[in-house]
């Protein structure tokens, strides 16, 4: 696995030289403000502690999800053998927690300031089946390598052309492959929630984190998925408290919600 995910960051990073920061899907503003991060991304106490506490949810679903086709994973390590991309890493929270289960990880993000904070922490504690590559999406898009699973969690309301962002991370997921993306609803209540309370009243997270008006509708992202061809297999809301900074999941999609897909294609052939 090592050799392999040695062989994708060397074919990512020429093709990364051929086109990376032209794509359409990268937000310079959106990096550099993610960047400036970099100091205190690990701190779990610190402005990054949502997606610290988040991981409970998304990486006990895709343990969930990935293990069922694995029945025979040593103990401990239920996406042994399983590949998989995440796609907007960031520092590697998510990333880390998928890869301590024993999956090959490789993880991509537009940051090199964030792929170097991931890339020293992963060195700094010995793993190896864990790839961190400053490169886009779309610097993927010619390499062979296919993943039984593609997520990107809180990325898609960062990015420029939702659409085509949906579009090239499943162009990366296997046939029967699984998709998953986290985002947050654009609804009255998210506004209320996710701006106006999280960054404004309480200052539960820097102002500006967030812009309402790049937020993605659940039925935005099911019809952008539809029209690659991936089906719909589950919808979950995810609800946070912000006094407890915990996180839970919810019947409710009107602010941050998991979509799951697979690649439809398989079904029709």
């Amino acid at each position: 696995m090592l050799r392999w995910s040695r062989s994708l960051a060397r074919s990512a990073e020429v093709t990364g030289r051929n086109c990376k920061r032209a794509a359409g899907t990268l937000n310079h503003k959106e990096v550099e403000k993610f960047g400036a991060m970099n100091g205190d991304w690990w701190d779990q106490n610190g402005q990054n502690s949502p997606l610290h506490s988040l991981n409970k949810l998304r990486v006990g679903y895709v343990r969930d999800l990935l293990s069922k086709t694995s029945p025979n994973s040593p103990a401990g390590l239920p996406l042994f053998s399983k590949t998989i991309l995440d796609v907007g890493c960031g520092g590697g929270i998510l990333a880390e927690g998928l890869a301590q289960l024993g999956a090959d990880v490789t993880a991509v993000d537009a940051s090199e300031d964030l792929i170097s904070v991931a890339e020293e922490r992963r060195k700094r504690k010995g793993i190896e089946n864990l790839t961190y590559l400053d490169v886009l999406v779309e610097d993927l898009q010619e390499i062979d390598t296919r993943f039984d699973l593609v997520i990107s969690s809180e990325v898609l309301e960062h990015v420029e052309e939702p659409w085509a962002f949906v579009a090239y991370c499943s162009n990366l997921v296997k046939q029967d492959g699984d998709l998953i993306f986290t985002t947050i609803n654009r609804t009255i209540q998210s506004r209320i929630l996710a701006i106006e309370l999280a960054e404004r009243i309480a200052g539960l997270l820097p102002r500006g984190t967030h812009d309402w008006e790049k937020f993605v509708t659940v039925e935005e992202l099911i019809m952008d998925l539809r029209e690659v061809k991936f089906r719909v297999e589950d919808i979950k809301g995810m609800s946070w408290n912000p006094f407890t900074n915990e996180w839970s999941w919810s019947n409710s999609l009107d602010v941050n919600y998991l979509v799951h897909a697979k690649d439809d294609k398989a079904f029709m052939s």
